[in-house]
């Protein structure tokens, strides 16, 4: 009767380098590097920019030195990274311990210049890998895609100050000052890029507030940058404030429209505000631009598998899987577009693909699990469930399937854990407030129960399960017109399963409203005219109405379904008996004695039949029975 939700979620619209099989960490390790970087300043130059480019330089050395090592470590703990992935990670985890600054003035080409050389100790934590590795492809993708857009622009301004100051020595002096009034600008430039780079690795670690703040700094020193738009953006998104994402998203957009990955970005908010819409225009946008946007072309099939256009989703994704076979985030959005078509043979074969490119992706192990349960199969779902959460423990999708299992497995414990788990890594993520409300009820825990069904709800105001849930707890502790309301919520929202119009039906009957206790049975009956129990109820509803007749038409289709339920021969007895026809309740008690014989309903419903047919002693007979049967149960 209670519906425990499972929920899925497809891999990221992003371009994800695979990575290999995380194992257990073991010995990770605080590493040393030293690095040097050196600056020649120009006369000209403002000396603490010029210290700053030196320590920037000094920083890029000791990360080099790094990233060979973790490249290193990464192949001894089987998780070898890609040039990019190194790259991303060393720059987010290298902590700078000890710096010193050496100052010299010299001169070149004839023109006085000061030296500045940065020496510096930073240390980097191996265990930064596993940091990068269990987070889930979305996340990997936006770190990537951050880090190389920081360098590209890093290395742009760069250079473009060693073009001005070499042009600054062959021109004139109206010429000086406006390279002097840009070398100014880029040096701004260049501080809002350094204020990016300490933001990028706060949110590397999640500090969302102390990332936001960084790049509230960048823009305050460089108002047209571009990825200080689009990063901070992807903290508003982080914490849910869409409105304030997209209007970051619009203005990096404004600023440079033809980067497809903007479009991509501003898509993947518009797809969790459900907006579908507006993020099918962006990442059509995005594609139109870049035609070969694996991102846009993973992402657009995810918003048209949300629309249930399955067909085109997979088009997309094999799209996206003939551009970079090695990607593996194609093959399991195959993998999970073809299990929601119960395709499940193709479904396996994706997402076993997708497991073999990329045995850390955690979201083709969610999806296996998903197919596994839905064919009955607990324990290669468990299975699968556990993989994922070994990759990704964080992961509340794994913790809130995982717990469905738990809970089809009548463990209501472990899966009371499960779910807790998952609310208190995201306090807004509904199915699992829906679960632990069914694992609450299913240990007799009423009002908890209530309590989490109804803050999924509020979070999702167009969960069906939940409705049909709190309709089905009210019915049981006798608060009809409120299961009444949750059972229509449902209905509303057009809901095609029967429990809805039998549990609706249900209070109906129990209110006395019988002609829409009936009208409802009627809808559950259309549904699904194999269940023997809407045949039941809808003949309970027409008997408290006085319609006998109509009462005993569906109580006798009830039990040509099921002809082993003594309650339902006892109905029909019962309305037989009002209606004065005493052979067939007779012959319908019997039945009931013979599925019962401790039915003491039956003994007195064939008690008055024999009174009224003038069987005396048969009846004298009940009666005692009747009497011995009451006592014993006292």
């Amino acid at each position: 009767m209670y519906s425990s939700k499972i929920f899925r979620r497809g891999a990221a619209a992003f371009l994800i380098v695979a990575s290999l099989l995380i194992v257990a960490v073991v010995g990770a390790e605080v590493k040393i590097f030293d690095g040097t970087g050196r600056y020649v300043m120009s006369d000209f130059e403002n000396q603490e920019i010029a210290k700053e480019r030196a320590l920037q330089r000094a920083k890029e050395n000791a990360q080099k030195k790094a990233g060979v090592y973790l490249k290193s470590y990464s192949r001894t703990v089987n998780s070898e990274l890609a040039e990019e992935e190194i790259s991303a990670v060393t720059n987010n985890i290298t902590n700078v311990i000890d710096v010193q600054y050496d100052r010299k003035i010299s001169s070149a080409d004839g023109e006085p210049v000061i030296i500045w050389t940065a020496t510096l100790k930073a240390n980097i934590d191996s265990d930064g890998i596993f940091t990068y590795l269990k987070r889930n492809e979305q996340e990997r993708a936006k770190i990537l895609e951050q880090n190389k857009r920081l360098e590209k622009i890093a290395e742009e301004n760069d250079k473009r100050v060693e073009t001005l100051k070499r042009r600054y020595k062959t021109t004139s002096q109206a010429e000086r000052d406006n390279i002097k009034a840009e070398i100014d600008s880029l040096d701004k430039s260049f501080m809002a890029i350094q204020k990016v780079r300490e933001a990028n690795k706060v949110y590397y670690k999640s500090d969302y507030r102390a990332a936001l703040d960084l790049y509230n700094q960048a823009l305050e020193l460089n108002p047209n940058y571009t990825a200080a738009y689009n990063n901070r953006a992807q903290v508003y998104e982080a914490l849910k404030n869409y409105d304030a994402a997209l209007a970051d998203f619009n203005k990096a957009i404004e600023l440079e429209p033809k980067y497809s990955n903007f479009y991509n970005n501003r898509a993947v908010t518009y797809k969790k505000m459900k907006n579908f819409d507006a993020a099918l225009a962006d990442y059509n946008k995005a594609l139109e631009l870049d035609a070969k946007n694996i991102f846009a072309l993973n992402g657009r099939g995810t918003v048209y598998a949300d629309l249930k256009n399955y067909d085109a989703a997979i088009a997309d994704y094999k799209k996206a899987h003939e551009l970079d076979r090695k990607d593996s985030a194609p093959l399991n959005n195959l993998g999970e577009a073809y299990s929601k078509l119960k395709d499940y043979d193709r479904a396996f074969k994706y997402l076993n693909k997708a497991i073999e490119l990329d045995p850390n992706n955690a979201e083709a192990y969610i999806n296996r699990g998903y197919i596994y349960a839905e064919q009955g199969d607990t324990q290669k779902a468990l299975e699968n469930y556990n993989k994922a959460l070994k990759i990704a423990p964080d992961n509340v999708s794994a913790l809130n399937n995982r717990g469905t299992i738990f809970a089809a497995m009548k463990d209501f414990e472990r899966a009371i854990l499960d779910y807790s788990q998952a609310v208190a890594l995201d306090l807004e993520f509904a199915p699992a407030y829906n679960n632990l409300g069914y694992a609450y009820y299913s240990t007799g825990q009423t009002r908890l129960a209530i309590r989490n069904f109804s803050k999924a709800l509020e979070l999702d105001p167009n969960d069906i399960s939940a409705y049909q849930n709190l309709g089905f707890i009210y019915n049981e502790i006798g608060e009809y017109q409120q299961a009444i309301n949750d059972f229509t919520k449902a209905i509303e929202l057009g809901t095609t399963d029967e429990n809805s119009f039998s549990g609706r039906a249900l209070a109906y009957s129990s209110l006395e409203i019988y002609d829409e206790a009936v009208a409802d049975y009627g809808r559950a009956i259309e549904l699904n005219p194999n269940n023997a129990l809407n045949y039941f109820g809808r003949g309970l509803a027409y008997h408290g109405w006085k319609n006998y007749d109509m009462a005993v038409a569906d109580f006798t289709k009830a039990i040509e379904l099921e002809p082993n339920t003594a309650s339902m021969y006892l109905s029909r007895g019962l309305s037989y008996l009002l209606m004065k026809d005493y052979e067939s309740a007779l012959k319908d008690y019997d039945k009931v004695i013979e599925l019962d014989p401790q039915n003491i309903d039956a003994y007195r419903g064939r008690a008055i039949c024999y009174r009224r047919l003038g069987e005396e002693e048969k009846m004298q007979a009940d009666v005692q029975k009747v009497t011995e049967l009451s006592a014993n149960k006292n």
